[in-house]
């Protein structure tokens, strides 16, 4: 084995080395850099959050704002549905009232019709209404 390394082998190797490290070399990117590649506001928030980590925290953040949108969007539904119904339910009380008190020339539902007015206002509409007030207040 020989004592000395011969120094072109050793100038070789070392540029070798030297090569492979720059190939391999990991560069980071900084947020304020990355602040500046884009101007995308989105993109940016995102480059900075992934930057700090937090990717996990605004994608939970974002998750419950979505889930707390839908619930708002089903809950106005829900209301325009009820007040639709208060409404017809009123315009059927009040045709139901107004056969009752008005003269029999101004009449324009047929007594058939009256009658299943009737039978769908008492039966059913006021008895659930009144159970369901029941429900809530008597808890």
């Amino acid at each position: 084995m020989p004592d000395r390394i011969d120094p072109k082998i050793y100038a070789q190797a070392l540029e070798n080395f030297r090569r492979v490290l720059a190939a391999t070399e990991i560069k980071t990117i900084k947020p304020e850099a990355a602040l500046e590649v884009s101007s995308d506001s989105r993109a940016n928030k995102e480059a900075v959050a992934f930057a700090n980590d937090n990717l996990e925290i605004q994608a939970q953040k974002s998750k419950h704002r979505r889930h707390e949108q839908t619930m708002d969007m089903f809950a106005k539904g829900f209301k325009c549905i009820f007040w639709a119904a208060i409404v017809c339910i009123l315009a059927v009380a009040f045709v139901w009232v107004w056969h009752l008190i008005a003269p029999d020339n101004w009449h324009f539902v047929s007594p058939e019709r009256l009658e299943k007015i009737n039978q769908t206002l008492f039966g059913g509409v006021i008895s659930s209404l009144v159970t369901g007030y029941a429900k809530n207040h008597l808890k």
